[in-house]
């Protein structure tokens, strides 16, 4: 029997196994890959602390739909760059990041528009979800 759905068409059936947080997961990710290659590229070896910043490096067509303003503004981006004795350590053991010397992190934080589903990644590459109005998400704020 012959299928007549269009790609990329989701069946109202199969709604229940669709990750929520998938979107906001894959723009955390491009900020990461982002900002290191970005810290490779500068020889100061420094985050950057803006999406404008991040320039071409970063797809905008992916990330747009959490910057442009909407009717209700939740959606979102933010990245807040950190200076922690802890975290020299971590990019260590997670990728040799810190033969740099570079002791300074980030944390990016991206909301989701209409659902508000939260994802923070670290320079570290530390991935957190939280699911709308959570209380970790409420702490997570308070952190940024």
């Amino acid at each position: 029997q012959k299928n007549n759905s269009f790609i990329g068409e989701i069946d109202s059936n199969l709604q229940k196994y669709r990750d929520p947080s998938w979107p906001a997961k894959i723009v955390a990710m491009n900020i990461y890959y982002a900002q290191r290659q970005y810290k490779d590229s500068h020889p100061n070896g420094k985050y950057a602390s803006t999406l404008e910043e991040l320039g071409d490096l970063v797809n905008t067509d992916l990330v747009r739909p959490f910057t442009v303003e909407g009717s209700d503004g939740s959606g979102s981006v933010v990245i807040s760059l950190t200076s922690s004795p802890g975290s020299k350590a971590e990019d260590k053991q997670s990728d040799n990041d810190s033969e740099k010397g570079d002791d300074n992190g980030y944390n990016v934080k991206v909301t989701t528009p209409m659902d508000g589903w939260v994802v923070t990644v670290t320079n570290s590459r530390l991935v957190r979800v939280f699911p709308p109005f959570s209380h970790s998400q409420t702490a997570e704020k308070e952190a940024l």
